[in-house]
């Protein structure tokens, strides 16, 4: 419903300035009782970095990423979460260390419906709406959202956002 409201213009998004760090601990506090043994790494921050967005639909973009790093990769393996700045836009990066994706996969990967690789040993797999979902709210946003390999295993997932230009303060 969510993806169709968005695709045909229909949803209004409230978007507010947010502060990506804030984002992303949202989002890791939402996911930590979801780890199953793995661990999670956000790399420390020292800029702030601003950026508008409706803050509930981003941190289940995050979320979203951060389950499907857990599914898809070896138990008891390191997730992490990286952030930088890439001329106006943020890059947030959901690195893990699972069997990557095959290029073909990648063509395919945030289309509806489908699901790329094996899922863990607990066999959840997904309904391949997740990373259609995610694409749908990144570019709502005026984002992207991308995939490439971590070497020498596994996937890194990249959201790109744009940096509000100037930041007011509300007293």
């Amino acid at each position: 419903l969510l993806t169709t409201r968005m695709d045909n213009k229909s949803l209004s998004l409230n978007m507010q300035p947010e502060a990506v760090q804030d984002l992303i601990e949202e989002a890791v506090s939402h996911m930590t009782h979801l780890l199953n043994g793995h661990t999670l790494a956000v790399d420390p921050q020292n800029e702030l970095w601003i950026v508008k967005v409706e803050a509930s639909l981003m941190i289940q973009v995050f979320s979203n990423l951060i389950d499907n790093a857990v599914k898809y990769s070896p138990a008891n393996s390191a997730i992490r979460i990286s952030q930088e700045r890439k001329d106006d836009h943020v890059l947030i990066h959901v690195i893990d260390q699972g069997q990557g994706i095959s290029d073909a996969g990648k063509k395919n990967l945030f289309t509806m419906f489908y699901t790329a690789g094996s899922p863990r040993s607990d066999s959840r797999r997904g309904l391949g709406i997740g990373l259609s979902l995610c694409k749908t709210i990144v570019d709502a946003h005026g984002g992207q959202i991308y995939v490439e390999d971590n070497h020498p295993h596994g996937s890194v997932f990249t959201v790109s956002l744009p940096l509000m230009k100037e930041v007011t303060i509300d007293e």
